[in-house]
């Protein structure tokens, strides 16, 4: 079955537009021209592919020492015994100055950072993946500008779960977005500013509240910032955000309490505060798993609510949100079936495989 999927993978490189695609497995006897993402990376050409294939083995830490785009099958792949393409942390080093254009998708991955806040690196793209971290720098001459994560799954397991600082226009839109913590301290969110878009997200806290008004700090240094069109949720008895040092503005948002407390009104317009956005099947818990539907029901309040006419949370802002985090670059695999369960030496393997494009 390994050796099967290694060729079906090898049939969608075609769609990938790129110099060249380099691959990558680290399992034994894969056949893939790397085992490792370093020896890929000291290989390939400013601007080539490197396409990682599933594993049940880490790949490790990742430095990024050229502007190379980084691909797999997905996050959760259907397909793939249970396996993704897992790397450890992600650090960009390109030196002598940084680069534009990095791209990552259909991965997993722990933190995505810059060790050295000289270099600049802009349009960094972070598509249909699962991660825990961006740190982008916190000083210095170097800038980081329009960033896009779409479409991704972050579970920040410490405070500042997206950071950016010395840039803008960052888009975030059509993820979800959770923290696990209990930490009423712990904020997701850290230097985003009114240059940033913020809008079909879904935003799950897990926070316990404190002080007389119950409340969570979920941003940090957030400066005229608009959430549009996005679904926070909370699973501690929270009834306040704390906003000391920010300011927000809320546009067509929505806000629900599993733990059954009453939220202050979010600051804004078209806003839909303490309100069940009655998703079609989540199994009674926001936290994600690529077997939940986060679509909401027929005649939930969120439908068409959007300041776009579209649906608040993933599925609008005409993003096709994929909850097994399947990259763009190429058909995802909807069906495989094998016809003939027994097959005698030397005879043929029959399989039907339909794909299906983002």
């Amino acid at each position: 079955m390994k050796k099967y999927l290694l060729f079906l993978f090898s049939l969608l490189f075609t769609n990938i537009q790129a110099q060249s695609t380099l691959t990558v497995d680290n399992s034994p006897g894969s056949g893939a021209d790397y085992s490792n993402i370093a020896d890929a990376i000291n290989a390939a050409t400013t601007g080539d592919t490197i396409f990682i294939h599933p594993s049940a083995t880490s790949y490790g830490n990742v430095s990024v020492t050229k502007r190379l785009h980084f691909v797999s099958l997905g996050h959760s792949p259907q397909y793939t015994q249970g396996m993704a393409a897992q790397l450890g942390n992600i650090s960009l080093n390109v030196a002598p100055n940084g680069a534009d254009g990095i791209s990552f998708s259909g991965l997993r991955f722990g933190t995505i950072s810059v060790p050295d806040n000289s270099h600049t690196y802009n349009q960094i793209e972070i598509l249909n993946c699962f991660f825990t971290k961006i740190t982008a720098g916190v000083s210095g001459p170097g800038f980081r500008n329009n960033w896009v994560i779409a479409g991704c799954v972050l579970e920040s397991d410490n405070p500042n779960g997206i950071n950016r600082a010395n840039g803008g226009g960052w888009m975030m839109m059509n993820n979800h977005l959770r923290n696990p913590s209990l930490d009423w301290s712990w904020n997701l969110f850290r230097n985003l500013d009114g240059s940033d878009t913020f809008r079909n997200n879904i935003v799950v806290t897990h926070q316990n509240p404190t002080g007389v008004n119950n409340e969570i700090r979920l941003f940090e240094n957030c400066v005229n910032l608009n959430i549009e069109n996005s679904i926070i949720l909370f699973l501690g008895a929270v009834e306040t955000i704390y906003l000391t040092g920010n300011s927000i503005t809320y546009t067509n948002c929505l806000t629900y309490s599993y733990a059954g407390s009453t939220l202050s009104p979010l600051a804004g317009t078209g806003n839909l505060n303490n309100t069940d956005p009655n998703f079609i099947d989540i199994g009674g818990s926001p936290s994600f798993s690529s077997s939940k539907n986060f679509n909401i029901q027929a005649g939930s309040p969120a439908s068409n609510a959007g300041n776009d006419g579209q649906d608040i949370g993933l599925f609008g802002n005409s993003f096709a949100f994929n909850a097994f985090g399947y990259p763009n670059q190429f058909p995802f695999i909807s069906l495989m079936q094998i016809l003939n369960a027994v097959v005698s030496p030397g005879g043929t393997l029959n399989v039907k495989i339909e794909a299906t494009g983002n």
